[in-house]
């Protein structure tokens, strides 16, 4: 089964460099336009649009991502947002629904569950 094509990019902030290029391979074979960027890199304006999708991942032992997590829930008009994570406490840090689309994978998940969840927020228009 083909993805819906989309004119949006998905950007992945990802610590593990396995993962990200797996998410990556997989998301391209369905047509989506991806790039991994480095969890450590400053969160460039103007770069990711409203209708882009970043895929988060907030991990257990070392949430290396809230500070992008926190950069991304100040925009008024953020991208939507995809956050994998095994740790529940995410929603208790972090006002993750505020400001637009999110939608949260809890792993371990499925690829087709990864594939749906990008597809039902690249049919979301922000407000």
């Amino acid at each position: 089964m083909k993805s819906i094509q989309c004119a949006i990019s998905i950007f992945i902030f990802e610590g593990d460099p396995v993962t990200s290029l797996s998410q990556k391979y997989f998301l391209e074979s369905h047509d989506h336009s991806v790039e991994i960027v480095d969890v450590e890199a400053s969160f460039e304006s103007g770069r990711i649009k409203a209708e882009d999708i970043i895929l988060l991942d907030v991990g257990i032992d070392v949430p290396i991502n809230f500070p992008v997590l926190d950069q991304l829930l100040k925009i008024e008009t953020r991208p939507k947002l995809l956050v994998t994570t095994i740790e529940t406490q995410v929603f208790q840090q972090t006002d993750l629904f505020s400001g637009g689309p999110a939608h949260v994978l809890f792993k371990p998940f499925l690829p087709s569950d990864l594939l749906g969840a990008i597809e039902t927020l690249s049919l979301i228009e922000n407000a």
